[in-house]
């Protein structure tokens, strides 16, 4: 479905995200690829804290827009949760200013909810590669 696997090890991920159908697919979809395992999804900003204070994912997959808040606004306390985790923001927006303001609060990259399957599980082996090499 995708480029070929970049870890030698499976990566951790965690899906933040309210859209149970997208993340149900997602799961299916990323347990299918040997490499990659969703080790949590979390619905709602609270619901992504409880999971981080439990598995610090290798990468987490974050969503905007949260039915309690706004999950831009999680990127500092998910950062002092998990330092080493690569935030990657699944959005459909692509206003300038939310992508201007996800950059300031600290996430690493971003993959559209409206590009291909294989384009998104080929952002989170990147994101893997790039927090294996420390630039997370």
């Amino acid at each position: 479905m995708s480029e070929g696997p970049a870890p030698s090890r499976t990566t951790s991920i965690i899906l933040v995200d309210d859209d149970q159908l997208l993340t149900d697919a997602l799961t299916v979809v990323l347990h299918s690829e040997p490499d990659l395992r969703v080790v949590d999804v979390a619905g709602t900003c609270a619901a992504a804290l409880a999971s981080l204070s439990r598995t610090c994912p290798d990468v987490l997959l974050l969503d905007v827009s949260l039915p309690d808040g706004d999950g831009l606004s999680l990127v500092p306390e998910l950062n002092r949760l998990c330092p080493g985790t690569y935030i990657l923001v699944l959005t459909s927006f692509s206003e300038q200013e939310t992508l201007m303001r996800a950059i300031e609060t600290g996430v690493n990259g971003f993959v559209s909810k409206v590009r291909p399957l294989s384009e998104v599980i080929s952002a989170i082996r990147r994101a893997a590669r790039s927090r294996s090499r420390g630039e997370a």
